[in-house]
This record gives C-alpha cells, sequence and structure tokens, in this order.
C-alpha cells in the first residue's frame, strides 16, 4: 500500500470513528515528549513521568499490542488520551523485538498501536483519563486525589468527578480529604504505613495534631484502625473523651452474663446503640464499666 493510500485509509478511519495502527513513536505523551509542567496541559499527568513497565514492554513484544488506546488529533498529532503506560510500553517493546532481532538474524516486525479518535472538550477527556485510572489497583490514592481536585478546578461537577472515579459524591468528599492532611501523613498513606480510610478520619485534626497522632499510631501508643482513628475524631469533634466501637466477642459475653445484661436492660435503648457504635462512653451506662471489667478484664471501653 503507498503512503498516499495509507493516508487516505487513515483519514476515513478516523471519520468514521473506527481504530487504527499507529507507530508508537508518532503519538504524542503530554509531559513525556513534551515540556509541559503541571498545570500548563490539560492533558498533562504525573503518571507520564513514570519508568516504563519492563513487564508490559515484554509481553508485548511478545503477543503484539492487545488493546485500543484513546487519542485526540491536535492539528498533524495525536495527542494520548488514557493509555500513556501502554504507549511507552509500546516503545520498548520495538526495541526489545530491534535486540532479539540482532541477535537471530531475522526480520524485524515492529509493534503498531492501535488507537481511537476521541473528540470533547478538555473536561470530557480528563474524565476519561480519570475514569481509566481509576480501575488500576496500582494508582496511588493521593495522586487520584489530585486529578479529581484539578478536574473539579477545571470546572467539573461533584457529579462529574464521582462517575469519573466511579463513586458516590458522599464517597468523594470523603476521599478528598487526603489533600487536608499533612506531608508527613500523606506520606504513611503512600508507604502503605497508614490507610486510606483511617487517613481520612485524620482530617478531623489540624495540621501539627495529626503528625501527633502518627506518631502515637507509629509508636503503638493508640490503634491504627479505622474505629481506633474514626472514635479519636469524634472525640476531638464533640468534646468527649475517647472511645470506639466494642467487638462482637466483648457484646456476646455481656449478653451471656448477668451483670452485663442487668446494666444494658436498665439503660436507655439510644445509649446502648450509641455505645455499641462507638458513639459513647461505657462510663455513660450505669454498671456497664464494672460488666466489662468482670468478663473480659477491661475497663476503660
Amino acid at each position: 500500500m503507498s503512503t498516499k493510500t495509507q493516508r487516505s485509509r487513515t483519514a476515513i478511519d478516523e471519520q468514521r470513528s473506527t481504530t487504527f495502527m499507529v507507530d508508537p513513536l508518532k503519538l504524542v505523551i503530554v509531559g513525556h515528549d513534551t515540556k509541559h509542567k503541571q498545570g500548563e496541559h490539560p492533558l498533562w499527568q504525573e503518571r507520564a513521568l513514570e519508568p516504563v513497565d519492563e513487564s508490559l514492554a515484554q509481553n508485548i513484544a511478545l503477543v503484539g499490542f492487545q488493546s485500543v488506546i484513546q487519542v485526540r488529533v491536535d492539528g498533524d498529532k495525536y495527542e494520548v488520551v488514557a493509555g500513556r503506560r501502554r504507549v511507552k510500553a509500546a516503545r520498548r517493546a520495538n526495541e526489545i523485538r530491534e535486540e532479539q532481532a540482532q541477535d537471530s538474524g531475522e526480520e524485524v516486525i515492529p509493534v503498531k498501536v492501535e488507537c481511537k479518535i476521541v473528540r470533547g472538550t478538555n473536561l470530557h477527556h480528563v474524565g476519561l483519563m480519570i475514569s481509566e485510572n481509576a480501575n488500576r489497583k496500582d494508582v496511588e490514592p493521593l495522586q487520584m486525589a489530585q486529578d479529581l481536585q484539578a478536574f473539579i478546578n477545571m470546572g467539573a461537577t461533584e457529579q462529574m468527578a464521582a462517575s469519573a472515579a466511579g463513586k458516590t459524591i458522599p464517597a468523594l468528599r470523603q476521599f478528598l480529604k487526603l489533600l487536608d492532611l499533612d506531608q508527613q501523613v500523606q506520606s504513611a498513606v503512600s508507604g502503605g504505613n497508614l490507610s486510606v480510610t483511617a487517613a481520612i478520619q485524620l482530617a478531623a485534626f489540624g495540621r501539627e495534631e495529626q503528625v501527633a497522632e502518627l506518631a502515637k499510631i507509629q509508636s503503638g501508643e493508640v490503634g491504627s484502625t479505622v474505629a481506633d482513628v474514626g472514635a479519636r475524631a469524634r472525640a476531638k469533634r464533640s468534646g468527649d473523651e475517647v472511645t470506639k466501637a466494642p467487638g462482637k466477642r466483648l457484646i456476646t459475653k455481656l449478653l451471656d452474663s448477668e451483670e452485663g445484661k442487668r446494666a444494658l436492660g436498665a439503660a436507655d435503648g439510644v445509649q446502648v446503640v450509641r455505645w455499641m457504635l462507638g458513639e459513647l462512653s461505657a462510663r455513660n451506662i450505669k454498671g456497664l464499666v464494672d460488666a466489662i471489667r468482670l468478663v473480659s478484664g477491661k475497663s476503660d471501653k
């Protein structure tokens, strides 16, 4: 097929919105192939700066490109909207094939990337980027939160951002609290030393208090579970003493004991429910602390 015929075929494919094959080096990854920095281009994303996924490159070199990426037209260029990691891996796959061909003397069959053009506004394209990353397990939660906030700053509604991330609006608002955390707490999340859900609870504290709470967690002075941190956050907001939800085993022991049944039976039902949810200290229910001490030897519930 002549070059002119190939161009005509590509143009027809684009108009029909079908997929077409492109040399990965002819695709533009903003921030990787360009000098744009954060905030200078709508398609800039920190993931573009990550190293090539060598295992993916090896797989593509072996079996070829097995997916379709999304691109947008910018004059005579195709900018990658979704599929940066795969495009970089495809480039590396061609290097691998060339290395293998040198050893074997066989002809090099270059890998080409299958593309589909997506048209729309910058918001639409950024939403596609976020949606793709939301389905990946290796995306840093903080990076996703930053991408979502940038999306909203561009003019996206909370509903658009929530839909792109596969979250409800309340869940989105909670998730974005990661950006309200001190850098030390964020680093603990990135390093896998503190769960995202527990870290979000720390957003109720001032930044200095967040660092102090983190130090207590790391020293083992206090617990790091969502229930533990949530209890301290609720206590912070209400001014009450720290409490947390009792475990199922403790509740069962109380219900099996005369002292426990007496204390829970005599208490107001709402108070009992609040204690079981971790919203009320056992000290607010007469006789409950003594009952807990008897069944478990723990008096601070």
